[in-house]
């Protein structure tokens, strides 16, 4: 935020304190939830109304909206809607969570639903599975939710009007009994979105019918501040009243068969020797069963005699079906579900797949697992989450970068997540691989994992100790040269360097450069940007050094470069000559920041528990790993992979470029 924002911010809210000051509303916790109401769409985060609330009265406010976000799973419009994404919130015990959802939506032609139902691809489900789901998660906090604003209507694909949306979600939230702000009454909110001149002072553009200005802003936060006061002293009289004593045990309350019989008459059976995506899935499943119905169903191996009724996993002694690479399979009869998938692709699709169609309570008949059922999925490509498949390579040569967590906990050990890294890797196959936080640790555990899957590490003069390590596909690369380059000034451990190599595509016959880095952080006593452009200016000598031996040859540079691309030492590295963002040059590519909080795995559930995914976009601060490109080559494609399980095993997300060797920008 500028300075003049900054200014403005603060004015608005000593102004605010002047007129108002509401003793009950100091010092809170507050959660939110949404989409860009609550965001800010492209307006800075710090200027929405529970941001100048924040300031005013000294909350503990955390933001967990998304722009563009849906409330329902309606068509699987959005990967990550806000039903299913509350779960990944923090335990926190807040005092208010408020919430909306609803634009987006209608948008997408989201159904309105039945009131009774969970079925998370309706309006009235969703909200009410939401309800529940977060009542458990946070028993003692307020709820408030803000409806949708009045607006023109613009979706001609349907007869649903911004009203069917605000009075399903009054409706649900009386039954819950989370407070409504009825934000589409203009006499409520101040809002009128179907006014022209009402849009033209206090939207974003006067062609904007949903996003608020700061303007608009200031306006509506004296009618919420009100409101909020207003619950606040009703929550502390009625609270037990309002709080529905049934809502925990609604979904878990009615049975669930599978073919024919109670789920809960069943195990879970995987191998003996099960590989790490079949054990994940187990616990997964388990997982969600028991939160889901209640239902805690053993766990054990095919060493043991065979009862009538199991789940198996994967490839078990009595497993009769197959998957190919990128697709799982389930197929149930006379007792037996048998769930397998060709790789860790296919397992991440079957999760989501058992957890939003097949044991799912709104389930429809033909998609729950009765005798004679069988279904194949496959796991597609999704750019948006940069879910891609090995198989559908672009150009001549694929390159990783992924900072993997140098730590064991809390996201799991470092042996048990190299056996993941390692599956990710036999999915996506990088024809080179580098990445950051490699300590003695990871060459213990995760070298020879890569070793049996062809991969060759590019030597270095420090051995174990680089924490920049970058291995290549003996099959794909063959190393003609490399190198290894220890930034000067501040550096921890000596962590925080460049492994290279020159490589040649044995497909095409190009060579390629790929350099490894990682830059240093913030940290107490250092001079951080001073360190990064320092760390930048380096990178870039190199680059000039090789390009000096090798010409025009394509070099690519990546890695935790710990700042954001407008900072000065990424800036320093976009206006170099000849020197390009490969974000900003890609043909395809997805908008995602791709740093999160760590995950935390659950060693009694044997599963990963809680996970934060990365909400902001490319060009925000918490984009902080980066590739820039250079020579004759072009990016057909720039990822941040998004998934299950690379939320689990990091804190950043794995970048993957698909580069063309023989096509300058």
């Amino acid at each position: 935020m500028s300075d003049f924002l900054e200014n403005e911010v603060s004015a608005f809210v000593e102004s605010s304190k002047a007129d108002v000051n509401i003793a009950t509303l100091h010092g809170l916790k507050v959660n939110l939830i949404g989409d860009s109401y609550l965001k800010g769409h492209t307006m800075n985060t710090a200027m929405v109304w529970p941001s100048l609330l924040s300031d005013k009265y000294s909350w503990i406010l955390t933001n967990y909206a998304k722009n563009g976000n849906m409330l329902s799973t309606f068509g699987n419009a959005d990967p990550q809607p806000i039903v299913t994404r509350f779960g990944q919130m923090a335990d926190n015990d807040p005092d208010i969570v408020i919430i909306n959802g609803g634009r987006n939506d209608y948008n997408h032609t989201v159904p309105i639903g039945k009131s009774d139902s969970t079925d998370t691809g309706t309006f009235k489900g969703a909200l009410h599975t939401l309800f529940v789901g977060l009542r458990k998660k946070y028993p003692n906090a307020m709820f408030v939710f803000t409806t949708v604003w009045n607006f023109p209507d613009t979706n001609s694909g349907t007869t649903l009007t911004y009203l069917d949306y605000a009075k399903a979600a009054e409706e649900i939230c009386a039954a819950h009994g989370v407070y409504c702000f009825k934000a589409y009454d203009p006499d409520v909110s101040g809002v009128d979105m179907r006014n022209a001149e009402f849009r033209a002072v206090y939207c974003l553009s006067p062609g904007d019918i949903s996003h608020l200005n700061f303007a608009g802003m200031k306006l509506v936060t004296p009618k919420y501040e009100a409101f909020l006061a207003e619950c606040l002293a009703d929550w502390t009289v009625h609270k037990d009243n309002l709080i529905p004593k049934t809502a925990e045990s609604f979904i878990e309350s009615r049975p669930f068969f599978c073919c024919g019989v109670e789920l809960s008459k069943y195990r879970i059976v995987q191998s003996t020797n099960a590989t790490i995506d079949e054990q994940i899935f187990s616990a997964y499943l388990r997982n969600h069963l028991k939160n889901k119905y209640g239902i805690d169903l053993a766990l054990t191996t095919d060493s043991e005699a065979e009862t009538a009724y199991e789940l198996l996993i994967g490839k078990t002694d009595r497993t009769t079906i197959f998957a190919e690479k990128n697709q799982f399979h389930i197929s149930a009869s006379e007792g037996k579900v048998q769930f397998i998938a060709g790789d860790a692709r296919g397992y991440e699709s079957l999760c989501e797949y058992v957890t939003k169609v097949l044991f799912y309570p709104e389930a429809e008949e033909n998609d729950r697992p009765n005798n004679g059922f069988s279904y194949t999925g496959k796991a597609d490509n999704n750019l948006t989450s940069g879910t891609i498949c090995a198989s559908d390579l672009l150009g001549d040569t694929r390159i990783m970068f992924y900072n993997v967590c140098n730590a064991n906990s809390p996201s799991g050990s470092i042996a048990l997540r190299s056996r993941v890294y390692e599956s990710l890797i036999q999915s996506y196959q990088p024809d080179v691989f580098g990445m950051q936080e490699t300590g003695a640790d990871f060459h213990m555990y995760l070298t020879p994992l890569l070793v049996r899957n062809g991969y060759t590490e590019v030597g270095s003069p420090v051995g174990d100790k680089n924490y920049t390590a970058m291995f290549y596909r003996a099959k794909t690369c063959r190393l003609l040269d490399s190198g290894w380059h220890l930034f000067s000034g501040p550096n921890n451990s000596n962590s925080k360097s460049i492994s290279w190599g020159v490589f040649v595509d044995i497909a095409s016959g190009e060579r390629f450069i790929v350099l490894n880095a990682h830059f240093m952080y913030n940290q107490k006593g250092i001079d951080g940007p001073a360190a990064r452009l320092n760390n930048a200016k380096e990178s870039l000598s190199l680059i000039r050094r090789l390009q000096a031996t090798y010409g025009d040859t394509p070099i690519v540079l990546g890695g935790d470069l710990n700042d954001s691309l407008m900072s000065g030492a990424l800036t320093y590295l976009r206006n170099a000559d000849g020197v390009f963002c490969a974000w900003d040059v890609a043909n395809e590519k997805n908008d995602t920041a791709g740093y999160h909080r760590y995950a935390t795995y659950d060693e009694d559930a044997s599963s990963w528990v809680k996970w934060e995914e990365p909400t902001e976009n490319y060009l925000s601060d918490r984009t902080i790993d980066h590739a820039f490109v250079c020579g004759n080559c072009s990016v057909l494609r720039y990822v941040k992979v998004l998934s299950l399980y690379t939320y689990w095993l990091s804190d950043h997300m794995p970048q993957i470029l698909d580069v063309s060797l023989r096509s300058p920008h």
